[in-house]
C-alpha cells in the first residue's frame, strides 16, 4: 500500500496547485484550472522531482492573475457521456 501525504492550494477562478509527496527523493507539483466557466479542469503545470526541487519550484510559480502564469491546458480528462 503506498503512503503520501497530499496538499492543495485552491485560487480564486478554480485554479488549484497541489503537491504529493511519497518520499524526499520522490514529489510532484501540479497546478489545475480551467479554459473556461463550463469547462472541466486541465493540467496547467507539472513538475515531478526531489521535494526541495518540487517546493521551490511551487513557491516562484506566477499566481494565476500574473501575466506570465501558465495558461494553456496541457491536458484534460475526457468528459464522460452517459445516455
Amino acid at each position: 500500500m503506498p503512503i503520501y501525504i497530499d496538499g492543495f492550494r485552491q485560487w480564486g477562478g478554480g485554479v488549484v496547485d497541489g503537491l504529493r509527496v511519497r518520499a524526499d527523493t520522490d514529489a510532484l507539483g501540479i497546478r489545475t484550472g480551467r479554459r473556461s466557466p463550463g469547462d472541466p479542469p486541465g493540467l496547467l503545470w507539472e513538475r515531478a522531482g526531489d521535494l526541495t526541487e518540487i517546493v521551490g519550484a511551487l513557491l516562484v510559480l506566477p499566481a494565476p492573475d500574473q501575466r506570465w502564469a501558465p495558461r494553456l491546458v496541457l491536458g484534460a480528462a475526457p468528459t464522460l457521456w452517459t445516455p
